[in-house]
């Protein structure tokens, strides 16, 4: 994810509002129980469509949680996971970390703080790369551990916020068909139509996500493909051939 990407959210954010607002009832009269009635189900199926197209991820989720397990050999990996989120805070932090995953396969564990590459050590995460004696080779399996449990952090903190703003809209969507007066219910309008355009915001970011995870999985491969290549081109330049060979 580049720099722009949060400005992009930003942009969306607004634009999100501004359609919103346009399709919204102007004003309605409060003695049109139904037709405020009708205008919330509205508002609520529209973010709950929005959530559950975002729960399509949540199942992906899942399976890297259980391959992250996998690779690790560690049992209790939502707490590695817990803590690698105490040691990074903000999801604006952790997507922050993402966006470079260069400098995160180069790197390997010098990547982390000194005190979550102690923690990492102290599940011996340090010792799963160690087959590895090419130090190039060595610092992207230890990289790709890193960042599974980055984005094992970034997704849970991501999910938490779509279900905050979800249960934000059900709220006031809520209060909005017990509006007593015409000011009361255009104002749970337009927090409606706030709380949506940050769904929306929230899918999107979940979208630009996938793709860049994408990325980092197609960066992976082609990072262990050129270590293999360098070594190997290293082992052909150091063996010695007899000159001799073919000659009558």
């Amino acid at each position: 994810m580049d720099a722009s990407v949060p400005f992009r959210i930003k942009q969306l954010i607004m634009c999100t509002f501004l359609i919103i607002s346009t399709k919204a009832v102007a004003v309605i009269p409060v003695t049109d129980g139904a037709s405020i009635a009708q205008t919330a189900s509205e508002y609520l199926q529209t973010a709950t469509r929005w959530k559950e197209q975002v729960q399509q991820y949540e199942q992906d989720y899942k399976n890297q949680m259980q391959q992250l397990a996998a690779q690790t050999g560690i049992t209790d990996i939502a707490q590695l996971v817990n803590q690698t989120q105490d040691a990074y805070g903000s999801l604006k932090d952790i997507e922050g970390y993402l966006s470079n995953p260069q400098a995160i396969l180069s790197s390997g564990y010098d990547a982390l703080t000194p005190e979550l590459k102690s923690t990492y050590q102290s599940y011996h995460l340090d010792n799963l790369c160690n087959q590895y004696k090419d130090d190039k080779q060595l610092k992207n399996c230890q990289g790709k551990i890193v960042i599974n449990a980055l984005r094992q952090v970034r997704n849970e903190k991501a999910m938490n916020q779509v279900e905050q703003h979800y249960s934000k809209i059900q709220e006031i969507a809520d209060k909005m068909v017990k509006a007593q007066t015409q000011k009361e219910s255009t104002d749970y309008q337009n927090a409606l139509q706030v709380q949506l355009a940050l769904l929306q915001a929230d899918k999107t970011a979940i979208d630009i996500q996938q793709n860049n995870d994408t990325q980092i999985q197609a960066l992976q491969s082609d990072q262990k493909e050129n270590s293999f290549h360098e070594r190997l081109k290293k082992e052909m330049n150091s063996a010695t051939f007899d000159k001799s060979w073919g000659a009558n």
